[in-house]
């Protein structure tokens, strides 16, 4: 239970930190869209556990119009990936990659009245019918992944990014040495390659541009290697790159109760 109740206790904390809400009195005949916590517990690269929780409110229950408009967004699919997957292994490339920490709740709110229920105690006990109005985004809003696409590009392209113009979900930069760094963006998961000719020693400059405007947690994709999009990636010393969903395969067969099983193989 102390997990779960870390993780309650940093949500929290993160939304005083992100000033996510503006919270007042209910007023007469309001109808806040409720919200639930949301706990998940997933498998880190280390094979241990990272626990999560996520104040999430009832998208569903908002109307159109007045609540949203648009929801559309571009993002980084397969072929994105397999384009900075293919560029990686070449030589005189550095592959990276990272999560961004809360991501939703860096994007303004594009509907200024929206008003969601609170999580129990997050409220000062003097406000007796407590209720946030949103001034930036959290999970279950529909238009959640649309704003925060609209602020991170705004963002990358503040730093030097430019998007290409038959794949608005890939960013390229020109460094001042005359370095390419070419990056995609899965909603909160970033992946990028860059030459290395004038900066072979140093950390990802992609890396390091997102983290002056995001709080990330960087991958590690040498050695044991890191989670990607669901997919263990590694990178060895010689430059090959390994995909796996072995762990996957391991919590599929645990939860069917078939992790002791015998092999079988089967024609393909």
């Amino acid at each position: 239970g102390h997990h779960w109740a870390r993780a309650i206790v940093k949500e929290l904390s993160k939304f005083e930190e992100m000033e996510v809400f503006h919270v007042r009195e209910r007023a007469q005949g309001e109808k806040p869209i409720p919200g639930m916590f949301v706990l998940t517990k997933k498998v880190n690269a280390e094979g241990g556990f990272d626990y999560k929780a996520r104040w999430v409110v009832r998208g569903d229950l908002q109307k159109v119009g007045s609540d949203f408009q648009d929801v559309f967004s571009f993002t980084g699919d397969y072929r994105s990936y397999n384009l900075i997957s293919a560029l990686s292994v070449t030589p005189g490339m550095r592959p990276s990659a990272l999560d961004i920490s809360s991501a939703f709740l860096y994007a303004p709110i594009d509907q200024p009245n929206i008003v969601v229920a609170l999580p129990h105690f997050f409220a000062p006990p003097s406000i007796k019918q407590p209720v946030g109005r949103l001034i930036k985004n959290i999970f279950g809003i529909r238009q959640g992944p649309r704003n925060f696409r609209v602020h991170s590009k705004a963002e990358l392209e503040a730093l030097g990014y430019k998007l290409l113009v038959s794949a608005p979900a890939i960013y390229f930069k020109i460094t001042p040495d005359g370095d390419l760094i070419i990056a995609t963006m899965f909603v909160d998961d970033g992946m990028g390659v860059e030459s290395t000719a004038h900066q072979a020693n140093i950390r990802s400059r992609f890396v390091e541009d997102v983290q002056s405007r995001f709080q990330v947690k960087t991958k590690v994709l040498t050695g044991g290697g890191d989670i990607i999009l669901g997919m263990l990636m590694q990178y060895d010393d010689s430059g090959r790159m390994k995909l796996s969903v072995a762990h996957k395969i391991d919590k599929l067969a645990k939860l069917a109760g078939l992790e002791n099983a015998n092999a079988a193989k089967v024609p393909m």
